[in-house]
Parts: structure tokens; sequence; C-alpha cells
């Protein structure tokens, strides 16, 4: 070929000819001309490269097509043919683009190409198999008689000489006819037996992938080769097994396993065409060899993969699937049994290759199924186990672990005699017991007992954990931990109670010896035993209450137990004083350990020590009154400290009471120290007295029929005790818990336990009698103020009333409640009685008390509540709801019971329905009539006492007294002395206002004061009467006494900030009318207009700051109140006649400071409205007084200009505070402001004002040019700025009145333009070192809330009104921000979809199979300095530096940086929601050098390794060359890990 040149191009343009034609006879005739010179003649590597990819590329279009000219079919065919003999001629260079010709030439497309055309649309014929034989076959088999074995033992030697055998299957059906036409053609022309000579030839290295590429072809030719020609060439085919087997060990670790894998499925199939049965043993052969080939590597990480797999196949031989992602193997195996493996593994010597000394942990771990499998079927002989054995001594301590572990695994499989010899050789010589050895001990006694049923002192394991548990050396802590095996030994089913048994009895004999740890397994094994009440019918085991009885019969367990504790507390005691001179050296290792333990140590032995007794002890096991006695004296009148004193106390509330119990702790309980108390001091005293009093009958030992009923009339025990407990401790613990137990129990005793109300009443009043008592006896301001918190909590507690959220007091959970059960029975009759519960008891504990109280087990009945369930049993009741009010109500259903006679045991019948009691029998009732005492004690300012009376007075009703006192007014008098005796007790701020909520109550609520008095109030009557004895004036005197410069604390301030409140809004009921008019016909005669005034604006400017100090909601509305209503009187003030208020106002020295605090710094909108509205009204009113008036103000400044001028003394303040939008919540204050001031403008506009106001509009214009931004986007009308928005109103306002200087200012400051593109359509751009979030949070435009744009928009409007030239500026900026664009080409669009996402970030087009690539960019685009360094690529400086040293330069276009840039920049820029990647796919390739397939999915991480690898290369020599080695630099190691 003379011009390859001139032949390349023809190539291209037949490339781009051929799809559209129908018929490419012609076009295909060229090429098969340059096929025939490719076969004749010598080319160069690169124009065969050229040749083969243009074939590839004709023959994929023709390949994939179904529309060719009937007449062309077979043409075409020729040419495939054609190609196929070009492909035969070089398969050795094996050219991966001429196999891939191969494959789409023999195979069939999935739905429709030209393999379809002879049939129609995608229709598949049956061939007629006697086309393709030779010409003999067919004249043999037309005209001879059937042939005998002999003639066909001498035909297939023929065609065997012949070496032409037939390649097409006659079994296999419904395959186009060309396509076997071309596999025929293709084995004549030997072209399969070429593959497999090259895969099999020496010329290349063995390569897994290069062999499943050579292979393919053949493969897929499998299903349709005949079983002779499968014959001929199987055996070559299974000789590339040998091949992989033959790898030496680096090349074999380099290889890909799953190729690997999918090479063997290809074999394995090959192989099956012919034999099934074969093809099983072979794959499972070659897996075992394949295996043993890992596993006998020098590189750890291929002999892992080889234990895997061994693993793996030995867990599948003995029936334990695997886990399907493991690896290939999991249909059931044919070959692979259990007797080939064992011979399999002998014969390899596997064991000697596992416990070599080249054995490494890692695989020894991984080796356990092999193990496990050789122990089962006894192929592990006792000198393995001792070798395997003997690499724990002195290996390191995971190697260790590893082999216990292995040996726990296959103890299951060792028959019990080698158990005993294996027990004897190796883990009897342990020397060092840590976690792991202490399991495989565990283990060996599990499978001891289950494989044996012999006594303790016949077990090995036992004796061992038993001499462990005796030894001296071992640390306490490892005791602990055998502790543990021997519990988990005792709950298996094997170990019998005679073992339980003899190793308890052993315990509590040896209990001197080391008793902290015997005293654990005492407790573990008690444990195991079952309640009695919680048994099931089936079960035959001893109960542990029978257990125990058994002990304390036999050993005296309880005296035992209880002397120990003693003697334990009485040794360390004497230990510790000789510690404090000297140590003797004849102390045993145990005293030692003694003196060295710390308290919390001590501590924990003694809580054993109660946890073990609180065991033993039940009905009919108890202490004697001695063993009481002696433990009260040790542990409560001489405890070494708090802690071991509560321990005791712990313990004593957990244990059943007996007749010794109570009869000793009688005296002693009552003789605690209240002062002292701890709070686990209280709950026994509280659990006591409980007990003794509310118990179902009183035990005493002299009547044991005293009943319930009986209590109410006699003494109760431990009441007064009580009382000192709640007034006299110190820790405020114990204070709250006695307090409210003082009240429960109170309520419980007698409110829900008696039922007549006179005598429900009766105990009321004593107890508030006896508070009242303390409260008036007792001097000390501490007591007096617990009893005030005491009786408070009594009235809120029955009453369930508040004042406030802070005066709630939760109910204690260790205070008893009474539940009502209603139990229905087997034979449907319902039976009710009553329980006692606690809050903090668990729902496990409640159902066992429920089981005990029933006599039935545990799944023997239901509860009606969903919550009480076995799988809530860590909840307590305050959690399900059963611990809120005194009585709750639940169902209870027995479901079966061995006798069906009903057993529940009655604690008390009374019927426990809630009492209706009157309200005069109400606490806050009975309390009324101490008002006097208690009104007395809210002159006592010291320690909040007054303000603890307060809130008591706060829930009583309002005394008579003082409501017929202010009654009097409705009456018919000259004089009203008692009213005025009354004034005048008002002596201190707290009876100041409980008088003014009186008055308060007059004015705003009489029906309220004629239901208490039975009397009817006449509103108006009262209300005149008021105001004719001096009632007003009463009031402003106490207004203008209120001092207001002096600090005060939190209790003054709110009788500050209430009775200010008070007055003011009745002084404002009484002065203004219904019809919101002042009243000018009162007369206040010591105090004159401008005093009140005057006051009125000091409390106004007080409060009316955000500074003002608010301590609570409370405080806060009271404070709103107050200056609300001091506003409102000055307002409704000066809009009367009255020229006092007028002159009184203008007189104020400080008029400006009022207005800023009130119209700017208020943090009330109410507030700054009200004056906002008044300022406007009163300013109207002067300009629409009467002529006479005008006249009479002639000399007068108007209130218009008095209240501007005073507004723009503060305005530059105003403009020169700088906006912050961290702190957007201040700047909406200004809205009344600017609403003032715009409004005065508008009133009354005079040329008088035009220098001022130029002046104010040029200021207000240079603020906004430099105005920040503070609107967030998406920001609402409540998130605008308002001082933004006054100034664009206030502009508006002022340049509507002069016209003249909306030109200036424009020509001046530019100031439309700036309006425009800054504040309403500015664009946003983000900043260095900026996020996406702040790009959107602080970019333009600055007008972000629908109020600010609305507000700016006017402001241009306004400007271009009447002014042209104005106008034609606005214009000129709205044709910048229009531009002409193609119209769309489809109806089917959504701006929406094109349109940025509401979170501000963009997204990338998929562009077919491209989603790994989008997700790895965004990924990249998310690190910042990644991003950064790609957006500040200089390409331009870079190409200009090239062209200067004359080199090649590479078009931007073309390079990955530049495009990965670009796509960064519109990802940052963008207006749109997707940035599309084509280009940068275009300009992408891959390691061969081809452009990304945007069809085809490729790996994330090769895609990331090419794309990192040309940056690098591209940037070598920027400034950002490092930034890769800087943000993804990392160390490669190799290492296997241990788990």
């Amino acid at each position: 070929m003379e011009d390859f040149d001139e032949f390349s191009n023809f190539c291209l343009a037949l490339k781009f000819q051929i799809p559209d034609e129908d018929d490419p006879t012609q076009s295909l005739e060229f090429i098969e001309q340059g096929i025939d010179h490719f076969l004749k003649n010598s080319f160069t590597k690169e124009q065969i490269d050229f040749f083969s990819g243009f074939l590839y590329e004709i023959v994929t279009e023709i390949w994939g097509r179904a529309n060719f000219a009937k007449e062309a079919i077979q043409r075409i065919n020729q040419f495939f043919q054609k190609c196929l003999d070009f492909i035969a001629s070089r398969i050795q260079e094996e050219n991966v683009v001429i196999f891939e010709i191969l494959n789409k030439i023999l195979e069939s497309p999935v739905r429709t190409g030209f393999y379809q055309n002879e049939s129609g649309n995608n229709r598949i014929i049956k061939i007629e198999l006697d086309k393709y034989k030779s010409k003999d076959s067919q004249n043999e088999s037309s005209h001879s008689s059937p042939q005998t074995e002999k003639d066909k033992q001498e035909s297939k030697e023929t065609q065997s000489q012949n070496n032409e055998p037939e390649f097409i299957s006659s079994t296999y059906r419904f395959v186009s006819p060309l396509l076997l036409e071309n596999i025929e053609y293709f084995g004549k022309i030997g072209g399969f037996r070429k593959i497999i000579s090259q895969i099999l030839g020496n010329d290349y290295e063995v390569s897994v992938f290069r062999i499943q590429s050579l292979i393919q072809p053949i493969i897929k030719c499998s299903r349709i080769f005949n079983e002779q020609f499968l014959g001929l060439i199987l055996p070559d085919i299974q000789k590339i097994l040998g091949l992989i087997l033959d790898l030496d060990f680096n090349q074999l670790r380099n290889e890909n396993r799953k190729e690997l894998d999918s090479l063997v499925d290809s074999v394995e199939l090959f192989t099956r065409r012919i034999n099934s049965k074969a093809a099983d043993e072979m794959r499972e052969r070659f897996n075992l060899k394949l295996s043993l080939k890992y596993l006998i590597s020098p590189f750890l990480e291929t002999r892992v993969m080889g234990i895997n797999d061994l693993s793996s196949l030995t867990t599948h031989v003995m029936g334990n699937i695997v886990d399907n992602s493991t690896h290939y193997f999991y249909k059931s195996f044919e070959w692979l049994n259990t007797e080939n493996l064992i011979d399999w593994i002998e014969e390899e010597k596997i064991v000697d290759l596992l416990i070599n000394e080249r054995m490494h942990p890692e695989i020894l771990k991984r080796s356990g199924s092999i193990f496990e499998f050789l122990a089962k079927y006894d192929k592990l002989t006792m000198n393995q186990f001792e070798k395997i054995w003997s690499y724990a001594d002195g290996s390191h301590k995971s190697t260790t672990e590893i082999i216990y572990s292995l040996f726990s695994n296959i103890l299951n499989y060792i028959s019990s005699g080698n158990l005993k010899e294996l027990f004897g050789k190796t883990i009897a010589k342990i020397q060092k017991w840590e976690e792991y050895s202490i399991s495989l001990l565990r283990d060996f006694t599990f499978y001891e007992l289950i494989k044996s049923n012999e006594d303790i002192d016949q077990t090995s394991g036992l004796n061992k954990i038993w001499e462990l548990i005796k030894s001296k050396e071992l640390e306490i802590e490892t005791k602990k931990s055998i502790i543990q095996v021997f519990q988990q030994i005792f709950t298996r089913k094997e170990c019998t109670e005679k073992i339980k048994e003899t190793i308890l009895i052993k315990s509590l004999n040896d209990i001197q010896s080391n008793p902290i740890i015997h005293l654990k397994l005492i407790q573990n094994i008690i444990d195991t035993y079952p309640l009695k009440s919680s048994m099931k019918f089936y079960y035959t085991h001893e109960d542990r209450e029978s257990l125990i009885k058994k002990l304390q019969s036999s050993l005296k367990i309880l005296d035992l137990l209880t002397d120990e504790l003693l003697d334990f507390k009485k040794q360390f005691e004497n230990l510790q004083s000789q510690n404090q001179f000297s140590i003797p050296k004849s102390q045993s290792k145990e005293s030692m350990n003694l003196i060295k333990m710390e308290q919390h140590d001590y501590n924990y032995n003694i809580a054993i020590r109660f946890d073990l007794l609180k065991t033993i002890i039940s009905d009919l096991i108890q202490f004697s009154s001695e063993q009481i006695e002696k433990l009260w004296q040790s542990f409560v009148e001489n405890p070494r400290d708090e802690m071991e004193m509560d321990l005791f106390f712990q313990f004593l509330i957990s244990i059943k009471f007996s007749n010794q119990f109570v009869s000793v702790l009688f005296q002693k309980a009552e003789k605690l120290n209240p002062e002292t108390m701890t709070p686990k001091g209280f709950q026994f005293f509280q659990h006591f007295c409980y007990q003794i009093n509310l118990i179902e009958k009183i035990i005493d030992g002299s009547d044991a029929n005293f009943q319930v009923k009986d209590i109410m009339t006699s003494n109760e025990f431990g009441i007064e005790s009580l009382w000192k407990i709640a007034l006299l401790s110190k820790d405020p613990d114990v204070k709250k818990l006695s307090a409210n137990f003082l009240i429960q129990f109170q309520i419980f005793r007698y409110d829900i336990i008696l039922k007549e109300e006179e005598k429900v009443k009766e105990r009321r009043e004593q107890f508030i009698s006896k508070c009242i008592n303390y409260l008036s006896d007792n001097k000390n301001p501490n007591v007096q103020n617990r009893t005030i918190d005491i009786l408070t909590a009594f009235i809120e507690k029955i009453e369930q009333t508040t004042i406030n959220a802070d005066s709630t007091k939760k109910i204690n959970q260790d205070i008893p409640v009474s539940l009502n059960l209603k139990i229905t029975n087997l034979d449907e009759k319902t039976e009710e009685t009553t329980m006692v519960v606690y809050g903090n008891q668990t729902v496990k504990e409640f159902r066992n008390e429920l089981a005990k109280l029933l006599d039935v087990p545990l799944t023997s009945f239901t509860v009606s509540h969903p919550l009480i369930q076995k799988k809530h049993d860590l909840l307590t009741l305050e959690d399900v709801g059963l611990y809120v009010a005194p009585i709750k109500e639940l169902a209870i259903k027995i479901l079966r019971r061995s006798d069906s006679k009903p057993k529940i045991k009655e604690i008390h019948s009374q019927d426990n329905s809630s009492i209706q009691i009157k309200k005069e029998n109400l606490p806050s009732f009975l309390l009324s009539k101490y008002f006097d005492k208690l009104f007395q004690f809210l002159a006592i300012k010291e320690h909040g006492t007054a303000a603890k009376i307060w809130n008591l007075l706060m829930k009583m009703p309002k005394d008579k007294g003082f409501l017929l006192s202010f009654y009097q007014l409705c009456e018919d008098r000259q004089e009203y002395p008692e009213w005025k005796q009354k004034l005048q007790s008002l002596d201190c701020s707290y009876k100041l206002i409980y008088g003014l909520q009186i008055i308060q109550q007059f004015l705003e609520y009489p029906e309220s004061v004629t239901q208490e008095l039975g009397k009817e109030v006449d509103r108006q009557k009262w209300i005149q009467t008021f105001i004719r004895v001096d009632g007003v004036e009463y009031l402003v005197k106490n207004l203008v006494d209120i001092p207001l410069d002096q600090d005060k604390d939190d209790h003054e301030c709110f009788e500050f900030q209430k009775s200010t409140a008070l007055i003011l809004k009745m002084i404002y009921q009484l002065l203004v009318n219904e019809d919101s008019k002042f009243r000018t016909d009162i007369q206040i005669k010591n105090f004159s207009i401008g005093i009140i005034l005057n006051k009125l604006i000091d409390l106004t400017i007080k409060f009316g700051s955000t500074e003002s100090k608010q301590t609570s909601e409370e405080s806060v509305n009271l404070i709103n109140d107050i200056v609300s209503y001091s506003v409102k009187i000055i307002v409704q003030g000066c809009l009367t006649e009255q020229e006092e208020w007028r002159n009184s106002l203008k007189r104020y020295p400080e008029i400006s400071i009022w207005l800023k605090r009130s119209l700017v710094d208020s943090p009330v909108n109410s507030v700054r409205e009200i004056l906002a509205n008044g300022i406007i009204k009163i300013s109207k009113n002067d300009i629409d007084s009467s002529p006479q008036k005008n006249r009479e103000r002639q000399d007068e400044e108007p209130f218009r200009i008095f209240f501007l001028k005073n507004l723009m003394k503060f305005m530059e303040e105003i403009l020169d505070i700088e906006p912050k939008p961290e702190k957007h919540d201040h700047i909406i204050y200004y809205e009344q402001y600017f609403k003032v001031v715009q409004e005065l403008i508008n009133l009354g506009y005079t040329s008088n004002d035009k220098m001022e106001l130029k002046n104010l509009v040029y200021q207000m214009i240079q603020v906004i040019k430099t105005y920040p931004i503070t609107e967030k986007e998406n920001s609402t009308d409540k998130e605008a700025d308002e001082r933004l928005i006054g100034q664009f109103n206030l502009i508006r306002t002022i340049t509507s009145h002069e016209k003249s200087l909306k030109m200036e200012i424009e020509q001046k400051e530019m100031v439309i333009e700036e309006l425009f593109n800054q504040f309403l359509f500015g664009i946003p751009q983000m900043q260095p070192n900026q996020t996406d979030i702040q790009m959107h949070e602080v970019t333009p435009p600055k007008c972000k809330a629908p109020k600010t744009r609305k507000a700016c928009f006017e402001l241009v409007c306004e400007l271009s009104r009447d002014c042209f030239d104005n106008f034609k500026a606005i214009m000129s900026l709205l044709n910048q921000k229009h531009s002409k664009f193609e119209d769309m080409d489809t109806w089917n669009y959504s701006p929406q979809y094109y349109s940025q996402s509401s979170t501000g970030y963009r997204g990338l087009t998929n562009l077919g199979a491209t989603c790994y690539m989008n997700s790895l960019l965004q990924q990249l685009f998310m690190i910042q300095e990644f991003r950064d360094a790609i957006l500040t690529l200089d390409f331009e400086k870079e190409n200009e530096k090239e062209k200067n040293l004359e080199k090649k330069t590479i078009p931007n276009e073309d390079k990955i940086s530049y495009q990965l840039q670009r796509i960064f920049w519109y990802l940052t820029k963008t207006e749109l929601g997707f940035v599309n990647t084509k280009l940068l796919c275009n300009t992408f390739k891959d390691w061969e050098n081809k452009p990304l397939r945007t069809s085809v999915q490729m790996d994330a991480e090769e895609f990331l390794n090419i794309l990192f690898n040309n940056l690098e290369t591209e940037i070598s020599d920027k400034e950002q060359k490092n930034i890769l080695r800087d943000l993804f630099r990392g160390t490669f190691i190799n290492q296997v890990i241990p788990y």
C-alpha cells in the first residue's frame, strides 16, 4: 500500500458512509482489499493498530444493525469471514482490538442486530445441520445403509487424520445460521486451535487476565461446539489450570482473585459440557491445590487467603454453609466429601504445615474450622494437641489467646476420657491466669459436665476452679473473674444441686480464708435457685427458700454471716489503727491486703455482705434481738463514716420486719439526730414509720389483733421526730424528703383511709395549727421558712394549685402510694385489695410483688396496664405512669393456678374511692382564720420570709376583713373609718400590694367580691365614693413616693414592680373613662400635674430601656405594664384641654432621653406603638385646635416642631450605630421612630425645614452607601432591617416635598445606581476563604426581605417621579439587566428545573453512567483548600511562559486541570441548577489514552487515580504543585492485624 495516509483518509470517510447504506457492498470490497494487503504484506505496529481499530468500528456498526437489504446479507457475512481470516493471521500478536472484533463476530446481539436480518425482526430460526456437513458425509448418509460399529470407528479415525472435525453441535437449537457459518469457518481456518496454542505457548508471560482475554471467544462458542471438538480441545483447556498452579508465588500474589475465579469458572463450564461430574471433581481438586499453593506462599497475605479458602472448604464439608460473600464454592460438593478431605489433609500433611516453626498467629487463628473438622472425626492425636499447646509457652499474649481459643472450640468433639488426659497435659500446666485462660477453663468445665455425671471431687475443671479460688497467690480481680466463671457454670442444667451445695458448704466453711471471694461465690450460688413464687409448674429443682432454710438448720448461716460481718469491720479497724504506727512483720498477706484497702474497697466489702444477708433473711429466718442491737451499735452509733451508715440503712429498708426487729428499733429510730441525718437515713426512718403506722397489723408483741382503725385514735409513731427532721435537718435533700413525706403521710393516712369529712377537717386543722405554732413560737428564720414551705406544699398537694411554675413541688419517689387492685379469679369473680408501691420501684420488682401477693407464677396473670410487661422490667413505676396520684386502679386477671380458690392476701379492704371535700374544708380556707398572724410576717424582709408568706397568702382566699372594710364604700355614709384604718395598716410593700389587689378586685372583678361576701357590689357607686374619699390621691401619693434611685434585691424588685404596676393601672382606669377620654373632673389636691408627669416619665426612663433587669416572665410582664400605663397616661393627659399637661411635658429637661428610651430602646412593641401614635395624635390635635386656642398658643412652639426637634437630637446617634447581622433583633426597634419622624414632616412641611432636612438626606445617603448586609437569604418581614427601611421611607418623604433634591442627589451621589445594583438586583459572588453558606448569607442584594425590597423600590420610584433624567437612568439600568436569548425549542420547559437549588448548591449532569465521577467531583469541590487551589490556577500566564520558551503549547481545552477549574467555577457562580461535564469527559483519557465512555460504569477509585495522575503532571511546575501531596498524602503499609 503505497500511500497509507490516503488509505487511512478513505477509511475514515467509509466509517461515516457505511451507517447510512442499505447495501454497503462496494464499501466492503474496498475494505476487503485492505485486508488482503495486510495479509500479504508487512506493516508497522501503528498502521496495524489503526486498521484494527477501523475494522472494529465497522464490524460493530454492522453487527448492531438489522435493516440491511436482503441481497446484501450474504455478502456482508462473507466480509465477516474475511475479517476472521485477518484475525486468524494476527492471533499471535495478541492485539486486544483484534480479539474484540472476534468477540463481536462470534456473538449474537441480545435484541436486534445483523444476525437477525435473515428472519425479520427479532426472530431466531432453527438451523439445518446438513448444510454444514462435509460433502463426503452427505453422500455417505444418502446412499449407504446404516453404519456398523466398525464403519463408525473408521469414520472417526478418517476425520481425525484429516484434522477437520465438525465444530457445530447437532443438539443446539435456535441460533442464526449466519453465526453458525462464521463459527464453522473460523474453526476450519484453525482459529480456535491457534488461540489455544497461543495460550499454552511460552512466548508470553502467563497472566490470568491475558488467558481470560484470549480464551473468551472459545468459552462463548462452547455452547455451540459439538462433543467431538470439545473432547479434542478439553485436555488443552484443562492445562490452563496447571498454568495457574505453576505461577511463582510473586506472580500469584499479584493476580486479581476475582479474575482468577472467573477464569476457573470458564474452564469448569467448558468441562461441564462433556462431563458434569468430572467438572465438579476438577474444580474441587483445583480449589484444594490452589489453597495449598497459597498456604505455602512466603507472603503472609497470600497465606491468609489460602487458610481462609481451606477453612471455608472444610466448613462446607462439615455441613455448615459459610457466608456467600466469602468466595466461590457454595453448592454441595460431589467429590469433596469427608473421607476425601481427610485423605487429602493427611496426604499433604496440612496439620504439620500449620503447626511448624513458620506458623503465624494469624494463620493459626483462621485454622479453627480445620482443627474442629479433624477433632470431630478423631483425626487429631494427643501429640498434635501437645505440639499446638507448646507454642503457647513463651509466646506473645495474642498468640497464646489464639491457641486457647482454638482449644475451646474443639473441646466439644473430644471424648470424656481424652478430656481428662488433655486437661492434665495442657490446662493443668497453666501458670498465668488471665481472661482467655479463665475462659478456656470455663469451656473445659462445661464440656466435662456435659460428658460425665461425676461428683465434684472427680471433676477436673471444678476442682481446678476451687483450687484457684483458694490460692493466696492470685490477685483479687482475677479471683472475681473466676467467680463469674462459677456463676456461668451454676446456671447450666448439667450443674446438679449436689455440686452447688457441695461448693456452697465449702465456701461457708472456708469463708475466713478469703471473705470477699467466698461471699460473692455464696451469693452467686443462691441466686441460681429460683424463688418459690416464680417457679414454673414443671420445675422440679429446689427453690431458694428451701435451700436457705436447709442451710440455716445445718450451718446457722445467718449467725455465721452476721458474725463474719462484725468481725470483718472490727478486724479492719484494728489493722487500720495498728498501721498508724508500724506494720508488724508477722502480718499475713491477707492482713496486708486489708491494710492497703482503700475506703472505697472497704465499703464495697460491706455492701457485698449486706447483699448476702438481704438474700438470706425471709419470713422464716430473721435477726435475733441481740444481733439487731449489735448491728445498730456498730453501723449507726459507731459508724466509720457516713457511707457505711447509709449502706446499713439501705439494707434495713430492703428486709422484712420481724417482731424482734420492731421491738428493738422502735426506740432507736426516734433517737436519730435530725440535724446530721443523711438522705439514706431518712429513707429508713420513713420506711420504718410507714411500716409501723400503716401496715396490716401493729406488731408490738402484746396485741396481735391491733387493727388499723385503732391507729387513728392512738399516737402515731415518729410524727414528732418527723417534724424535727423537716425543720432542723441541715441536709437540703433530707429537708425536701421529710417535708414531702410529712405531707404525703398526712394525706395518705387521713384523707384516704378516713372517710368522714369532719375527721378529715379536724386532722387538717390540727396540721395547720401545728405549723402556725412552729411559725409563731420559733424565732429561728430558717425554721420559720421551712414551716412556711411545708404549709405551702401541703396546700398545693391537696388542692393541686400553684402560683407559678417555680413553686411546683414534685412528689419524692420514696413516698408510698396506695394502688387499688381489682382481681378477676378463674371463676370470673372480682375481688378488691390495695397494695403500696414506690415511684422508684422497677416494673420487675412490682411484678414479683404481685406474684407473691396473688400466690401464682409470673406467667399466670395479666395486668391491664400496657407497660407492666417483662420487656419494660428496667423502667420505674414513675416512668410508666403508676405513680402520679395517691390512688390508681389496676385490673388483674388470673389465668391459671393449681387451686381455683382465691388466695389473695388481704392488706385492708376499705373502699378507696376519692373523697369529695367541701370548699370550706380545704386547707387554704382553714388557714384563713390565721390571716392576721400571717399578714404581720409580711413585714419581715430578712431571709426571704416575706416573699414565702406572700406566696402562701396568694393560695388563700382574700381576707374577708379587708373585703368588708373596702365594701363600706358601697354604702351611703359620711365617713369610712374602717377603710382608712386598713389603708394605714399597709405599712410595707407586700401589705401595700395586698391592699392594692383588693382595690383592683373592686374595680375589675366586683362579681368575685359579691361571691365572697354574699353582698351585691355596685361598681359605679364604689368608684365614685373611692374618688370622693381621695382614693385617687392615695394612689398618686404612693406612686410619687416610690423610690427610683436605690438598688434592690430580687424580692424587693418584685414588690416595687408589682405595686407600681397596680397603681398605674388603677390610676389609668380611674382617670380615663370608657370612651378613652381623660377625666378632668378629678381633682388631686396635694400633687400638681407636673409632679405626676415627671414621675411617669422617670418611670418610663428607668424601665423603658433594653438594659432593664428582667429576672422572670412575671417580672417582664410587670415592667411592660409600668411602661405601657405610664405612656398611656401621659398621652391621654396631653390630649386634654388642660394646658398644664402640655406645659409640663415641654418643660421636662430630659424629654429627648424619654423619647429615645420609649420609642427606640424599649423592647416592647406595644409601648413603642402607643407612644408613636400618641405623638402623632398630640401633634395633629395641636394643629386642629380651635382658632382661639391657636391665638392663645401663637407664642408657643407647636408640638410638631417640639417633638421633631427632640427626635432629631438622637437621629445622628441612630445613623452612626454600626449594624451587626449577628445582633439582628436589636435593629428592629427603629420602625416606630422613623414612622413618627416621617409623619411629623408630612403634617406641616415648610421651607424653613429645607436646609436641615436636606443635610439629613445627604447624611442618610452616605450611611446607605456604606451600609453592610444585615439580612440573610429568605428573610421574612419579621427579620427585615427596620432601620434601613426607615431611612428609605424618610428620604422618600423628604424628596416628595423637595423635588429639586431628586436631581441634585442623583448627580452628586449616583444614588439610583447604588440602590438598583447593590440593594435590589445585586449578584452574589464568592469571596476568598468563604463557604457557600456564608456566601448566601452575606452577599448582595442587600435587601432580601420583601418589606425591605418594597421600601427600596418605592424610593427608586419616587426619585424618578417628576424627574426625567432620573427616569432615563433607571431605564438604562433596566436595559442592562435584559438581554436576548434563543427561543426554547420545546414546550416542556420548567424554570424551576434549571434554577439554582434553595440550598445554594449546584448539581452535575449525569451523562449516562457518570454518577461515580459526579460524586467524586462534588466531594473534591467541598474540600475548600483543593477548590481554592484549582480556581487560582493561571493558565494564561503559563501559556505565555511556554511561548517565550518556544515550547509546544497544549490548548487549555485539552487540559484536565482547565476543565476541572471550569466546572468548579460554574459550581460556584452559575445561577443554573446544574453543570454539564461533557467537556471534561471529552478531555479525560484512561490508562490506554482512550476517551471516557460516558455510557460505561467505571470504578471510582480508578477514575480518581487517573484524575490525580493527570493533575499532578499538569500542575507540576505551578504554585499549586504540592496541593495533592499535602491534602491526600498517605503511607501504604501491608499488615495483618489479628482480631
